[in-house]
Order: C-alpha cells, then structure tokens, then sequence
C-alpha cells in the first residue's frame, strides 16, 4: 500500500509513520506546504486505521457498522466516531528539496500534545486476516516515555536501538530520493502527537512540523475490555469474541502489539 502512494513521486524522501496492512491506509490528501526549499506533503492523517486495527470510545451499533463497506467508509467512521489508532498510528509524509544544494535530515522526533486515561473501551476493531507485516522498519518513536521521545533505530524484531543520526543520516542531494520508514509505538499512552523534523540547509538548521497541534495524529494502548469488537476484512466490519483474541485482558496484549503489530 505504502509502495503504491509513492509510484511515480520523484526526488522525494518518503517517512512512513506505520506500515498499514493493505487496502486499510486511504489515498487521502491532508496539507502540503509552500513551494520552499523542502516541500511536505502528508497522505493519511489523524484518523487512519493502525497496523492493529483502532478504538473507539463507544460501543458502535450495527446500524452504523453495516455502513462501512469501503475504505473510504472505514476512514469516514474513524473521523466521524474519534477513532484511534491501536498501539501504532501512521501516516506518509513526502518531502521533496527544491532546493540547489543538499539537505540533511539530522533530528525527528514526536511531540505529545495531549494525554488521556483510561484508554477507550467502547469498540475494538482489528485488521484483515493476521495483517500487520513490520518489514524494512527503521526507526520509531516510543510514546510511553516523555512528551518529545527522538526517533530511534528500530530492529527487524520491533526493538527500539540507538537514536536517529547516532549511526544514520539522510542527506538529500536535489534530485534525490529516499524513504524511511517510522512508527508511533504505545502500550499505554492514549495520546495526540505530531512530528517535528530538523533539516540542515547552506550551513543553519531549520524545523519543520509534520502534523501539528491542530491536526494531531492520535493512538491508544488496548483497554481491559471492549464492549463491542469487530475485524474489517476490506468489504465489512464482522463481529468478532474479543476473548479469542485477547482471552480475558487484552492489555495483555499491549506489548505483542507494540513490538510487532497484530497477528
């Protein structure tokens, strides 16, 4: 999915805030700033659908799961219904240097703008079949700890490692093109959070926001319990026994699915 928001962008670097499973992550146009030295475009926002599923605050009836037959209809309840991402958000951001000279990429790191509790109880919603596949990760931002966690190298089993630019860089030649893929890890923040970004240009650093204050990414950690539960299997929302997924707690779950996604 992620492969088919980026085919045909040229001399961009593409930073992908969790991988979604496919067909979960819709191709929607959220801001994109100035014809500047690097330009920002972010596909998905806030309410996107996590690599676990998403949450809700209240049990939704089946009148209104009956509706969600696309896509674009599980998106619409997620915004509609304060949905949140389940232990990972995501988003794809694309940068582009209309600049003459290179920049470097040499800071990201998530700003936690708002912490709730407890986490939303009212619906469970999962992914399609196991879903969830954690391939070429890099780096990662771990939620739980502090309000501006820096991302940090992230291992092929979900571990966090040493920070971002300790080892790796990104320098971005004009022209060039590169990706790098972040997520939003949580086991028990239920929070709002955006990325900012520090670049170096012609010698003076300078930051930019990806997401904002405003228009925040959001993720949970799992509740003790849900009082309804579902799986989006691409065409509709079936019931589903939490208890087969989670047994009696599925905060049990909680580091399961921040270390490798659902399944």
């Amino acid at each position: 999915m992620v492969g088919g928001l980026l085919a045909g962008i040229g001399a961009v670097v593409a930073i992908v805030a969790a991988v979604a499973p496919p067909g979960t992550l819709p191709d929607l146009f959220r801001d994109a700033t100035g014809d500047d030295e690097l330009r920002t475009t972010v596909y998905g926002d806030g309410a996107t659908f996590g690599v676990n599923g998403a949450v809700f605050p209240d049990a939704l009836d089946p009148a209104t799961t009956a509706k969600v037959t696309t896509d674009t209809a599980l998106h619409d309840l997620l915004q509609q219904h304060h949905g949140r991402a389940l232990s990972k958000s995501q988003a794809v951001v694309v940068l582009q240097n209309n600049h003459s000279t290179s920049i470097s990429v040499v800071d990201v790191r998530a700003i936690v703008t708002k912490r709730s509790d407890p986490p939303p109880a009212g619906t469970l919603v999962l992914p399609p079949g196991e879903g969830g596949s954690q391939q070429n990760l890099l780096v990662g931002f771990d939620l739980d700890h502090g309000d501006a966690p820096h991302a940090r190298l992230l291992a092929d089993n979900g571990k966090l490692g040493k920070a971002f630019g300790s080892e790796t860089n990104v320098l971005l030649a004009p022209n060039d093109q590169y990706t790098i893929t972040v997520h939003g890890l949580t086991t028990s923040c239920t929070c709002d959070w955006y990325i900012k970004m520090d670049y170096v240009i012609d010698g003076h650093t300078e930051t930019r926001n990806i997401g904002s204050p405003e228009a925040p990414f959001s993720i949970s950690g799992p509740a003790p319990h849900y009082d309804t539960s579902y799986q989006w299997d691409y065409t509709k929302l079936v019931p589903i026994d939490q208890a087969t997924v989670c047994g009696g707690d599925c905060t049990s779950k909680a580091a399961e699915w921040k270390n490798n996604g659902h399944g």
